[in-house]
């Protein structure tokens, strides 16, 4: 079972980048992401909060991912960003 916030709801299943479909990986976590932001109320919350709880929510691998990418801006990474970066691959 994944860990929880304050608010007792699921965290997102990691992303997985490795094997099987790639593309339907990202599709599912994106809408659990989606999902999660709204019960938790996190959709209200300020771009840094969001990334930083995005990122901590993608796993370790998909973490790598985004570590290769260059895209950084004022080392405050923007959720909005975050997940516009995980699109291509």
């Amino acid at each position: 079972m994944q860990s929880t916030t304050n608010t007792n709801l699921r965290l997102p299943d990691p992303l997985k980048v490795h094997g099987g479909d790639v593309a339907d990986n990202w599709k599912r976590f994106r809408e659990q992401w989606t999902n999660y932001e709204v019960a938790s109320d996190l959709s209200t919350a300020s771009a840094e909060k969001r990334g930083a709880v995005f990122l901590a929510c993608i796993g370790s691998d998909a973490f790598d991912v985004y570590r290769t990418l260059s895209l950084r801006v004022c080392n405050i990474v923007l959720h909005t960003v975050c997940a516009a970066c995980f699109l291509p691959h």
